[in-house]
């Protein structure tokens, strides 16, 4: 009995709770949630009265582990016993969007704000809501306030330009977008300039995605070189193989392939179809530009092979007459 009490004190020592908790962090920033949410439950069952934070921080990987309804148990506890910690409010608020509860999750987003002003997620989880409940006046005003008070937050201003270009507002889209880009191109210079010379990989993708919306911006503005521009920085971005972009690799070779560039649209494409076997809208586009970048029975017959298969498989009548009309040009080579 005496040494199963000093096993049973052992675990509770400062040192012991200090290296647990390390060990749940380290798990936690390898994103390996699972074993991190078991680890916190096993701490919160350890413990007679578990602190708020405890509760909060339990919360947050039961809700990345997927577990909601645990989630959103643990973090109602916590914020019994602190209702003005702003991010068991955050915490709270992306439980219920996850389970699409908006109007709590609206109200929990907006305290944490109020608590807050600078916690991006939570203008970010409240953005969401809005679009959820196809109110986009309010989607954009919490925009513009987010933006108020985190002016230099590349996650914001790309998540702003974003939602502008996929609301058909592309002109609204560049300023945010291009901010985005310069402040993504300086995080990746650092990253680059550190003792390992090697940029992470989200730190690649971020950059990837921004250059693809704001090439796509531009492009939809008919500003092709600078669109072309944009998505060479994407490309620097995800040399290495360290990122895979086929929107951005396809979206690029659109680009050339408007600037007749067709020669270096291929392999794009290629590399676009490799990922994406099952995406006909590249096989069209492959077949466009075989046939334009040599125009000899050679370069017909490859394309036709391309588009034939868009002709074969499409269930869209518009991508269909398309293939079918570059079809019967590929046939006169």
């Amino acid at each position: 009995m005496a040494a199963e009490s000093c096993a049973s004190a052992a675990t509770h020592t400062p040192a012991y709770v200090h290296i647990q908790a390390t060990f749940i962090q380290a798990l936690e920033l390898n994103l390996e949630w699972d074993v991190a949410y078991r680890e916190r439950i096993r701490q919160l069952d350890s413990t007679e009265d578990p602190s708020a934070t405890a509760l909060r921080d339990a919360s947050r990987a039961a809700l990345m582990a997927g577990e909601l309804d645990v989630a959103a148990k643990l973090v109602q506890k916590s914020l019994e016993k602190n209702p003005e910690d702003s991010l068991a409010n955050e915490i709270a608020g992306q439980v219920f969007l996850h389970k699409n509860k908006l109007e709590r999750a609206e109200k929990y987003f907006q305290k944490a704000i109020r608590i807050t002003p600078h916690q991006v997620p939570s203008w970010l989880g409240l953005a969401v809501v809005y679009q959820k409940k196809s109110q986009p006046e309010q989607a954009l005003e919490t925009f513009q306030g987010a933006l108020k008070a985190n002016p230099n937050t590349t996650e914001l201003l790309y998540a702003f330009g974003n939602y502008c270009l996929t609301h058909n507002a592309p002109s609204q889209a560049l300023a945010p977008l291009e901010k985005a880009a310069l402040l993504s191109k300086t995080t990746l210079k650092s990253a680059k300039g550190a003792a390992s010379h090697k940029p992470s990989a989200s730190n690649q993708a971020s950059q990837a995605k921004i250059a693809l919306d704001l090439g796509r911006a531009y492009h939809t503005l008919g500003r092709l070189p600078e669109s072309l521009e944009a998505f060479a920085i994407g490309m620097q971005s995800i040399e290495g193989g360290a990122v895979s972009e086929p929107e951005l690799l396809f979206a690029y070779a659109q680009a050339l392939i408007d600037h007749a560039d067709y020669q270096q649209a291929i392999p794009l494409l290629e590399a676009v179809i490799q990922a994406q076997p099952q995406r006909l809208e590249a096989f069209l586009a492959l077949g466009e530009a075989c046939l334009h970048a040599a125009e000899q029975p050679a370069g017909g017959i490859q394309a036709a092979g391309f588009l034939q298969h868009v002709i074969s498989h499409s269930q869209e009548s518009q991508q269909v007459l398309q293939a079918e009309a570059l079809f019967a040009e590929a046939q006169l080579l």
